[in-house]
């Protein structure tokens, strides 16, 4: 499922170095979607988009968050909460597309504007603050790693 094959295993990865691979997928995705030839791709590439963020932002708001949330003296998982609010609204439009058009094309793009904004105030702000806290990221990453199979077999399933 995942786009980047030569990652290390996630369960010996901190949460943080954990979250950035996930955008680092989630970017390689992207690209992928800006030069499929095929329509038929491009849907493709936007199931597996909207599944890794969803997973990603799941794991975030259900694990990483509340940890944060106990040394965040900026409210920055708060703004971060606002944004998880805006890819949402516009998953749930992409995924409601049947067929690839500009509609859709232009909801994609839009999608990864806003995702590389998200993850832009992540990398340098947040996750630099964390670093400095006394939260076991070793601990958090193993959780998130967990909880990230379990909703991927979950999705798999269905």
């Amino acid at each position: 499922m995942r786009p980047v094959e030569d990652r290390p295993p996630a369960s010996t990865m901190d949460a943080i170095a954990l979250l950035e691979a996930d955008h680092a997928a989630v970017h390689e995705l992207f690209d992928l979607y800006k030069s499929a030839a095929s329509s038929t791709q491009r849907m493709e590439l936007i199931q597996r988009l909207c599944t890794e963020l969803v997973v990603h932002m799941a794991v975030e708001e259900e694990l990483f968050y509340p940890a944060v949330q106990q040394v965040d003296s900026d409210s920055l998982v708060a703004d971060a909460n606002a944004e998880h609010g805006e890819i949402k609204e516009l998953i749930t439009r992409i995924q409601k597309a049947r067929s690839m058009d500009q509609h859709t094309d232009t909801q994609v793009r839009m999608l990864a504007e806003v995702v590389r904004h998200h993850v832009t105030e992540e990398r340098d702000v947040l996750f630099p603050q964390v670093r400095l806290t006394d939260i076991n990221l070793m601990a958090l990453g193993a959780a998130i790693a967990q909880r990230q199979e379990q909703l991927l077999s979950v999705g798999n399933a269905q």
